[in-house]
């Protein structure tokens, strides 16, 4: 089965390995562990979607493969080729059986259509909060499924959910908080599809009410109300929608989460709503209307009449709802003056018995005796209409906007007097002399004294016991401050112990800084004592060499001369003896010339006997020879050419620099030098990003990278690479060779220069690549990798603010993952114990950050104490190996890495040579010295000895 992007799911791998040798047990484990990850799981995936039907849910109990005897040689090449081939044919099998039994369940195997499977993981989420077994990946989309099935069996959907409630009521909270609103409301329409606008007036009304009751959030109200409608709805198939009902049932249902209490009150809020038919509901709307244009416009185009009509509808048939029409619009006693200036006397009264019926008698009392108050000022047989209006005014607003709190004549008389007071027309003697009548519930003089008096008595009490508790806190403060001080001079104490420690070592330290630096010194002097005796040593020979090759130019020179000279004066002297002989001897005659042409032929043709059979006895060792200079000319030619790659990089590394030269001007870049060779440039070959070399070719182009800041020579025809995509195909295609380049990489780098490796590696690379090249590195230390990788990034959101970070760790990623690759590249570099390491590491943070080491280790502490705490156990052993309190922090640098160390050995071996050879160079000088005075003498003297000849 196969859903979008929810993969094939397998609860449990389990390989059984057989080894010969107990040694062998770790390394086997390793390289199958390397070979599942790269391997196995992509050909789990194939061959399960070669046998995938999607409208099924094929489920497997269990499918074990037996690969027989692997030799350990080829274990990984027989490991992949009999797997995949025996998966192939046992899953086939399995799956051909299930087919041909249709739908029934076999004792390992079964196939379940979608649809029904897909509700049976519904269901089962809500009854246990969680997927069955095997059906994890559907967590994510569960909601998203739930729609789905509500469109395609929503009768199927709605039993689902009533029988998960019968079995655990609280699976109705696990549906509200689970799904969305969205989501709600198209459980609703499928459970009662015309009762979908009902049910979410009711969630409304019964929300508000109940806030109303309790002062609870609304949000929690909400949701409790919601609970309560899904159980109700959900309970059975049929359901009875109406008012006095539903309402009961959810009010009863929410009483469970919101406590009891409600119950009472909540049946008060909602008694008076009843089953209205479309002519009542018209009605409603009509009275409404009339109440709420006289709120807004006070007599305007409103009839008395009209409101006595909609009053005692509203008062007989509906009290509840027109409480709500004049607690939303009679906002003041004046607004509900208006209303009631329309009303008769009677009907107002009767408001006040169906509000209270028990308590209206006393309300009413206060009322009478107040207008009878003011008749007796007013020396009239009654109230003016005004003042009356003006008085149930007051009493109505109060029962509307308060409820039962009026009920006391206490409140009711306190409540009328202030609202009396605000009217300019009231009579003042009537307010000040207020409880100079009879008026139930005004206070008198003496009780308001007495009043006076306890209140006078409650503040006093109150204002000792709050100067009391202000003592005792300053003594407390003082106390919390006098042991802050104590702790604080026995920190400064410590401190200043630690700081002398810290000194002394500083001063040792500094000494031994001393040493070292004379010793360095030492050194640089000699060496440039060297370097000076080589410079010389060279200019001298360059001389020498100069000296002897312009004498023997010079004895060249004259040797010639004097040999042209003695050859012209011997010809001369030749011809002078011929002419002479000529002139004394008489001519040959013909005969004796033609004798001698004769002979001098036939010993030329001798002479060509004799050479042609010299060339043809001549002729193998002249083949041979041949070979031979074309062997020597074919590599004489390779060596030219290599001269002449060589030279012709020298030369694009001039062009460049003379091109970005600050003082050459345009134009000056292509300057004709008689006197520099000149090479015929090699097209770079168009190499694409797919056939950048090999894979080794890929690899050296990521190193070099990392290691340089830019694209190897090679690669410089070619346009910039992102070296993450193509990191990740090196690692799919040949981990083993990244693996290999990449210790090599880490051995003959230099320390100095892994901040800018790992620098450039966070740059280039994501998470997951990383994570990955990291896991290929050392797949036994990426857990711990990513622990300290997390306990880092979690101490650089807390302290961001308050630490100071170098400028290449200036955000969380590169701070997180710095050090952990660090940590990664001294473990594969060092003979360091993981924990040593670690405090290193950790060391070298709070020195790079400027934090002081014990605090950040403590911190690293806390951290990793707080992780465990919450479950999360893999801090255990970054705890563990986090130093101790009385442990040191000067922690020593790593011992030298295998490529720093022969880089040392190399240097010291390169000295010792520069060391010899300067002194078989002095040696040679002065032999050559001596030779060189020796050579002058002999002149010298033979000079002396041509002068006497000549003399």
């Amino acid at each position: 089965m196969k859903e979008n992007d929810v993969k094939h799911f397998i609860q449990r791998y389990t390989f059984d390995v057989d080894v010969d040798d107990k040694s062998d047990a770790k390394p086997v484990q390793d390289r199958l562990s390397v070979l599942f990850h790269n391997r196995i799981t992509a050909i789990l995936s194939n061959v399960f979607d070669e046998f995938d039907n999607p409208a099924y849910i094929t489920k497997i109990d269990k499918l074990e493969i037996d690969l027989g005897e692997i030799s350990d040689a080829s274990l990984e090449d027989e490991f992949i080729a009999r797997f995949e081939r025996q998966l192939r044919a046992i899953l086939g099998d399995m799956v051909q059986r299930i087919e041909q039994q249709g739908l029934s369940t076999s004792s390992t195997a079964s196939r379940v259509p979608l649809t029904p499977a897909k509700i049976e993981i519904i269901g089962f989420f809500l009854e246990h909060g969680r997927m069955p077994s095997g059906a994890e990946a559907f967590r994510q989309g569960a909601e998203k499924m739930l729609l789905e099935l509500i469109e395609l069996n929503p009768k199927a959907i709605v039993a689902t959910l009533a029988k998960a409630l019968a079995k655990k009521p609280a699976a109705a909270l696990r549906i509200v908080r689970q799904f969305s609103r969205q989501t709600l409301e198209m459980l609703f329409k499928a459970a009662v599809p015309h009762k979908l606008f009902y049910v979410r007036a009711q969630e409304k009304e019964i929300s508000e009410a109940v806030v109303k009751i309790t002062g609870y959030f609304l949000s929690r109200v909400r949701e409790e109300t919601l609970v309560a409608i899904v159980r109700y709805i959900f309970s059975s198939e049929k359901v009875d929608f109406s008012p006095q009902k539903f309402r009961k049932a959810v009010a009863k249902s929410m009483a469970k989460a919101l406590g009891s209490a409600i119950l009472p009150a909540f049946e008060t809020e909602t008694s008076g709503q009843k089953a209205r038919t479309g002519e009542a509901v018209g009605k409603l709307a009509e009275y409404r209307a009339v109440l709420v244009k006289l709120f807004r416009k006070p007599g305007a185009g409103v009839s008395v009449s009209e409101v006595v009509e909609a009053w005692e509808y509203l008062l007989r048939e509906e009290p509840a709802y027109l409480r709500k029409i004049l607690v939303d619009y009679a906002l003041s006693v004046e607004a509900m003056a208006g209303l009631i200036a329309y009303l008769p006397i009677e009907a107002v009264r009767l408001l006040v018995r169906t509000m209270f019926p028990q308590d209206a008698p006393k309300v009413l009392e206060v009322a009478v005796a107040v207008i009878a108050a003011h008749s007796s000022l007013a020396q009239g047989k009654g109230g003016s209409e005004a003042f009356v209006t003006l008085v149930y005014a007051s009493i109505v607003h109060q029962i509307v906007q308060k409820g039962a709190g009026i009920t006391r004549q206490v409140t009711v008389a306190a409540q009328l007097k202030k609202d009396l007071a605000k009217v300019s027309t009231v009579p003042t003697a009537l307010i000040a002399d207020w409880e100079a009548f009879d008026i139930p519930g005004a206070i008198t003089s003496e009780q308001k004294r007495e009043a006076e008096r306890k209140i006078a008595a409650e503040k006093a009490e109150k204002e000792a016991a709050k100067q009391l508790e202000e003592q005792e806190r300053d003594t407390r403060k003082e106390e919390e401050e006098q042991l802050a001080k104590e702790k604080e001079a026995s920190r400064l104490a410590e401190e200043a112990a630690e700081a002398l420690v810290a000194e002394e070592k500083l001063r040792a330290a500094e000494k031994e800084k001393e040493v070292a630096e004379k010793e360095i010194l030492a050194e640089k002097e000699e060496e440039l004592k060297k370097e000076k005796a080589e410079a010389e040593l060279q200019e001298a020979e360059e001389a020498e060499a100069e000296a002897e090759t312009e004498a023997a130019e010079a004895e060249a020179e004259a040797e010639t001369e004097a040999e042209a000279a003695e050859k012209a004066a011997k010809e001369e002297e030749e011809r002078r003896k011929t002419a002479e002989k000529l002139e004394e001897e008489e001519p040959q005659d013909e005969e004796l010339l033609g004798e001698m042409d004769e002979s001098e032929g036939r010993e030329e043709e001798k002479k060509k006997g004799a050479v042609t059979e010299e060339s043809e006895e001549s002729d193998p060792r002249t083949k041979d020879s041949e070979a031979h200079k074309e062997e020597e000319q074919s590599e004489l030619a390779k060596e030219v050419d290599h001269a002449d790659e060589v030279a012709y990089e020298k030369d694009e590394h001039l062009d460049e620099e003379s091109a970005a030269s600050p003082d050459s001007e345009e134009g000056e870049g292509e300057v004709d030098d008689p006197f520099r060779p000149r090479y015929p440039k090699r097209k770079a070959e168009p190499v694409g990003f797919e056939s950048l070399a090999t894979v080794e070719g890929s690899i050296e182009f990521i190193f070099y990278y990392f290691r340089h800041g830019k694209q190897p020579w090679w690669a410089s025809n070619v346009r910039q690479r992102k070296v993450g995509p193509l990191l990740a195909d090196v690692i799919k295609d040949r981990p083993e060779s990244l693996v290999k380049a990449a210790k090599v990489l880490i051995e003959q780098s230099p320390r100095s220069e892994y901040s800018q490796i790992i620098t450039r590696i966070i740059q280039e690379l994501d998470e997951l690549v990383l994570m990955r090249f990291m896991e290929k590195m050392a797949p036994e230390t990426i857990g711990f990798m990513v622990t300290v990788a997390r306990a880092l990034a979690v101490f650089y959101d807390a302290k961001w603010r308050e630490i100071d970070t170098p400028s290449h760790l200036g955000n969380r990623n590169a701070f997180a993952w710095f050090y952990s690759i660090k940590y990664v590249f001294e473990y594969l570099s060092s003979n360091q114990r993981p924990a040593e390491m670690l405090a290193y590491v950790l060391t070298k943070v709070a020195k790079d950050i400027q934090f002081p080491p014990r605090e950040f280790i403590q911190e690293m502490e806390a951290l990793a104490t707080e992780a465990i705490a919450e479950g999360e156990h893999r801090f255990g052993p970054f705890k563990t190996m986090l130093p101790q309190a009385d442990q040191t922090f000067n922690i020593a640098e790593p011992s030298l890495h295998p490529g720093e160390a022969k880089a040392l050995e190399a240097a010291q071996k390169a000295v010792e040579e520069a060391r010899k050879a300067a002194v078989l160079e002095a040696e040679k000088r002065a032999k050559d010295e001596a030779l060189e005075v020796e050579r002058k003498e002999q002149a010298v003297a033979k000079q002396k000895a041509e002068e006497a000849i000549s003399a």
